[in-house]
């Protein structure tokens, strides 16, 4: 009797574990985004098709040292894996962006498989696409994770210039090229690649 007891909270307390870690995503908006987001890359491709490119560096990045996960999860309301849906609102500063919540690593559930609106570093004005080198624009449809912060049902994306990833061949890797290799910095991508439960909610 205690071992079958022993067995059936095993097996509960492992259940509650994975739903946690797999919280719902409804199929029905899956594929409603999927719509959207195919149209939508239609629309950026004819709205860039003819731009001139213009690269910019934006402000020294600087890094703490002794940065890890934990702190970055402490600082932050929520770290967040998306899908870059839609830009909209785009001039030389930065570019208005749609991202759908895919995976919550940490913070509140309830933008879980919402859209929420942020803003990122450069886009376009006057017929010139402004790139940023420490945080280019994803592609549409790119998996990314972010840091923000929730204000007033405004999100913020903080230090975009050394806490984007975006997913590049099946892993996701820092955005700014230019401190990928920094070892504090890898161990994070590290531990954020083991955190994503990989092509759960695939938006394609």
């Amino acid at each position: 009797m205690k071992i079958y007891l022993a067995t059936i909270t095993v097996c509960a307390l492992f259940l509650t574990g994975c739903s946690h870690k797999t919280s719902y995503i409804d199929q029905t908006d899956l594929q409603k985004q999927q719509i959207v987001l195919k149209r939508n890359k239609r629309k950026w491709r004819q709205q860039t098709k003819q731009v001139a490119y213009s690269t910019s560096s934006d402000q020294e990045t600087n890094l703490p040292k002794n940065l890890s996960l934990t702190q970055l999860k402490k600082k932050s309301d929520f770290l967040i894996q998306g899908t870059v849906i839609d830009f909209t609102h785009s001039n030389k500063e930065s570019t208005a962006t749609s991202i759908y919540v895919n995976h919550i690593i940490s913070g509140s559930e309830d933008i879980l498989g919402k859209n929420i609106d942020i803003k990122l570093p450069g886009g376009i004005e006057q017929n010139v696409y402004y790139q940023s080198l420490q945080c280019p624009l994803p592609k549409l449809g790119q998996k990314v994770i972010l840091r923000l912060d929730k204000n007033h049902n405004e999100y913020e994306v903080l230090a975009p210039n050394s806490n984007v990833w975006v997913e590049k061949n099946h892993e996701f890797v820092l955005n700014n090229k230019e401190i990928r290799q920094e070892p504090h910095l890898k161990e994070i991508t590290k531990q954020l690649n083991q955190a994503i439960p990989y092509r759960y909610t695939d938006l394609c």
